[in-house]
């Protein structure tokens, strides 16, 4: 008698879940330490093509104040169907948005 596995999870749930995580660690990032004076974050953004997807990984990266070292966090991989221009700007527009970060406290935003 075979029994089904209910806690298995398909590459769906597991970026859902994913994005979930993330957006609430970097809720808490800047409920905690978002409003000090001189904090500041910045963006990552890179692409790279897997067969014929083009695949679009983006970061934030801060500083820790427990640590007191610099820090990343991975915020979206996301496929994107052509990459230009256009589509990298809607990603990086899509990321404020998604994750609430304010504009006037990000330091850079790097493409590669």
């Amino acid at each position: 008698m075979s029994q089904s596995n209910s806690h298995s999870s398909s590459p769906q749930s597991l970026v859902c879940w994913y994005k979930e995580v993330s957006k609430l660690h970097v809720s808490q990032l800047f409920k905690n330490i978002g409003n000090l004076k001189f904090f500041s974050f910045s963006l990552m953004g890179d692409k790279s093509k897997h067969n014929e997807q083009k695949v679009f990984v983006s970061c934030i990266m801060y500083w820790n104040l427990l640590t007191n070292l610099p820090d990343t966090c991975l915020l979206e991989i996301k496929d994107l169907l052509h990459c230009n221009g256009d589509t990298i700007a809607q990603a990086f527009t899509d990321i404020y948005v998604q994750f609430g970060l304010d504009l006037s406290k990000c330091f850079y935003m790097l493409f590669r």
